[in-house]
């Protein structure tokens, strides 16, 4: 099998111009990425929130959000986004667990546009 060459393979468009063997690699398995509610059912429910809680902590570091009551979003008639937590087993090549990793996403298309703030 050759290598991926992106100067030759990928396309002005910055898709693969033919369907490379490596593209069938990058599928995600299912048993490393558990939805929410799999994730805290099971007996890794301690290592589930401590990661969640890492996320938080990473993005109050960085300011990344505001946190409003309910009654003054609305009273501002702001546009709230709703999100989901996207969760993940990193694991060693030889399959034992490296780290669980949770990721807050918020409903990008739910944005409107308009003032910030």
């Amino acid at each position: 099998m050759r290598q991926l060459d992106l100067n030759r393979d990928i396309d002005d468009d910055g898709l693969l111009a033919e369907l490379h063997p490596l593209v069938l690699l990058a599928k995600a398995s299912s048993a490393n990425t558990p939805s929410f509610r799999e994730g805290l059912s099971r007996e890794e429910r301690t290592d589930w929130i401590a990661a969640m809680k890492m996320e938080i902590d990473s993005l109050n570091a960085k300011h990344a959000y505001a946190t409003v009551s309910r009654s003054m979003a609305t009273k501002a008639k702001a546009n709230v986004l709703g999100s989901m937590w996207a969760l993940m087993r990193e694991r060693y090549p030889d399959g034992r667990i490296r780290y669980y990793k949770a990721r807050w996403c918020p409903r990008g298309d739910q944005q409107r546009e308009g003032r910030v703030g």
